[in-house]
């Protein structure tokens, strides 16, 4: 009959404790080591601070913007008043040329004045427009360098990150953003990844 020899199994068993801990050590070590450089290696995007500006009120609310609604005015006036310059030019070059009581010389020569007279009145009024249209460039020139640095400057004193536009139909979407919003690295590094290549054949 065989006996159990307890102090050499006891050893055994410690022997076998202490290898299985060890390797559970080294297994947790590795996995750290790999977690740590999949960190180190990842793109981190920093948390952003959002905020919106409502740009239809601030075209109504800010007195500046009135100033386009002026010079639209003022190009109104202009306008009507070259319709109503050609409506009588026109009236009175049909009066001259059918009276009867001037001569065939008077008439040109009546005719001539009106047209030349319709001749620089078009001229200035071509002048007067793009006169206005220089004013309104350089309107939106100064309403958009005021502007911006308005809200960079609230951008910066409340630490935003980045203004959206709140009306989602207007022309501008986004005033304001800093670099670290943008993710357009990140997102053509994962592109390029997932789909660096298109087969167009395949799309026949």
């Amino acid at each position: 009959m065989n006996l159990i020899n307890f102090p050499k199994d006891r050893n055994l068993i410690a022997i076998i404790i202490s290898v299985f801990f060890s390797l559970i050590i080294i297994f947790l070590f590795i996995k750290l080591m790999v977690v740590g450089e999949d960190k180190k290696n990842m793109e981190i995007i920093p948390a952003t601070k959002i905020a919106v500006l409502d740009g239809s009120r601030l075209k109504a609310e800010a007195t500046c913007f009135k100033a386009h609604n002026e010079l639209e005015n003022m190009l109104e006036k202009v306008v009507s008043n070259m319709h109503e310059t050609e409506i009588k030019a026109k009236a009175e070059y049909e009066k001259t040329k059918n009276d009867k009581k001037l001569s065939k010389e008077e008439i040109r020569r009546n005719i001539e004045k009106i047209e030349e007279d319709w001749e620089n009145f078009s001229i200035k009024f071509k002048e007067e427009v793009q006169n206005i249209k220089n004013m309104d460039t350089k309107l939106s020139t100064l309403l958009q360098s005021k502007l911006e640095k308005i809200i960079e400057d609230v951008s910066k004193t409340h630490k935003i990150d980045i203004i959206l536009n709140s009306k989602i139909n207007d022309v501008i979407s986004v005033f304001y953003s800093t670099g670290k919003v943008n993710v357009t690295n990140l997102v053509v590094k994962k592109l390029n990844k997932i789909l660096p290549h298109v087969d167009l054949e395949k799309l026949k």
